[in-house]
């Protein structure tokens, strides 16, 4: 009883109080066997708009990357959209990665190290847009990854970048859908509005479908966040009380 009690002191306590509610669900998916590529597709259904600090993302985990939790051994990467303090953006990252390639391609530190390929980006509330991560070239120097974007209305397709992984990163064997805000706001009340889909999770040129592993809400806003999952089709809805009719 008493863990009940503390359990529901915090939840009110944490939606009146500043806080960063980071990841807000993560839906973790296992491959069957390792996938040289993987894309899904990914629709804002409800745009928050520039400045919401919110990032929806596909992160995808290399074949070799330990188990355990360590940062300089982890071998894994993201993709997706940003609503930025100032931008929107897209942006395709690979830790502990050796050099890029492409368009405002730079390292990052903070939480781990590796490379970042991200740029302006003006998605358009209700437009599709399909992503892709898949292999390239691999030799005894590291393994090169590129990741793509595609606007499925107009069809216009855009490189993010190319990253090198270390060696032997092996292929992709998990894959998690996350949707983030990573800024202080001044409590879970004051979350924007969004509401996002996933769907369409793919492997190998759309030949592998994955089985699915857990559903996670790890943040400290637990009723500003309310998921609807249909196999691999997922909606999302955050903030704003959940907006309502």
């Amino acid at each position: 009883m008493m863990i009940i009690i503390l359990s529901l002191f915090f939840s009110v306590f944490s939606s009146a109080a500043p806080v960063t509610p980071y990841h807000l669900m993560d839906i973790w998916y296992q491959w069957q066997a390792p996938m040289s590529d993987v894309s899904f597709t990914l629709t804002i259904e409800s745009d928050p708009g520039i400045g919401s600090a919110y990032y929806w993302s596909h992160y995808f985990v290399f074949s070799n990357s330990p188990e355990k939790d360590d940062d300089d051994a982890l071998r894994a990467g993201y993709m997706g959209l940003q609503t930025d303090l100032d931008e929107k953006r897209v942006i395709f990252s690979v830790w502990n990665a050796l050099e890029a390639d492409g368009k405002g391609c730079q390292t990052f530190d903070g939480e781990g190290i590796g490379y970042k390929c991200l740029f302006k980006y003006n998605f358009v509330e209700k437009v599709p847009y399909k992503f892709t991560v898949r292999s390239l070239e691999s030799d005894v120097t590291g393994d090169w990854w590129e990741g793509i974007v595609k606007n499925m209305k107009t069809g216009r397709e855009t490189i993010i970048g190319r990253i090198k992984s270390p060696p032997k990163s092996g292929e992709i064997k998990e894959s998690v859908f996350f949707d983030e805000h990573y800024e202080e706001i001044s409590s879970c009340a004051a979350l924007r509005y969004a509401k996002v889909r996933f769907a369409d999770l793919r492997g190998n040129s759309g030949q592998g479908i994955p089985s699915f592993l857990r559903y996670v809400e790890p943040s400290p806003c637990p009723k500003d966040i309310k998921s609807k999952i249909d196999g691999l089709d997922i909606e999302v809805e955050t903030g704003g009380n959940l907006k309502g009719p």
